[in-house]
């Protein structure tokens, strides 16, 4: 009875927007009854509450629940990428890319979404430089590289890219309307 309360209890939280209070009750949940599927909701709630303590903590939890979840090991794998432990987000990540070679471009359209928000640019860019390597064709990847070029403002790797970005997939606005964007928030700085 205890744990279906607690469940409910998580379930009226998320229908009412408290997404930390629904994602620390379902990690309690999933500590308690080893559960997986409870697991991935408190990460999913952590995660849309902004909580990332709580959102590495449930993953960590679910992937020792469950040591082969892609899910879990992608969204781990961009969580530490969003903190900056690149070897570890890498690790993570590229073995997501091996198991699943036909997501690899939402995972790279992922990783451009991410990477405004890491602090260390650098970092970032080496790693995103690291995982593109691979993927020569794939428009994604080179958008990817565009992104973290922007944030260390090597504007020869963001013209490159965009040029190869151009042949691989020249109808392809997103990229556009990103540098479009890029370019009017330079114009407003001035």
């Amino acid at each position: 009875p205890e744990i279906l309360f607690s469940y409910l209890a998580s379930e009226i939280a998320a229908q009412r927007g408290e997404s930390n209070l629904a994602g620390t009750t379902d990690y309690g949940l999933a500590q308690q009854t080893k559960d997986p599927r409870l697991a991935a909701r408190a990460a999913l709630f952590a995660w849309q509450a902004g909580d990332l303590p709580l959102a590495q903590k449930s993953l960590g939890l679910w992937l020792s629940l469950s040591p082969d979840a892609l899910p879990a090991k992608e969204q781990l794998g961009l969580l530490l990428l969003r903190n900056g432990k690149f070897a570890q987000s890498q690790q993570l990540i590229t073995t997501v890319l091996a198991a699943q070679p036909d997501d690899a471009g939402p995972m790279f359209a992922n990783i451009a979404r991410i990477l405004p928000t890491v602090a260390d640019k650098a970092g970032a860019s080496r790693m995103v430089d690291s995982l593109a390597a691979a993927y020569p064709a794939l428009p994604e990847a080179h958008f990817a590289v565009i992104v973290a070029a922007s944030g260390v403002a090597d504007g020869a790797r963001i013209d490159s890219a965009f040029d190869t970005l151009a042949r691989l997939a020249p109808k392809w606005d997103l990229p556009v309307a990103w540098r479009t964007d890029q370019l009017r928030k330079t114009n407003i700085a001035q």
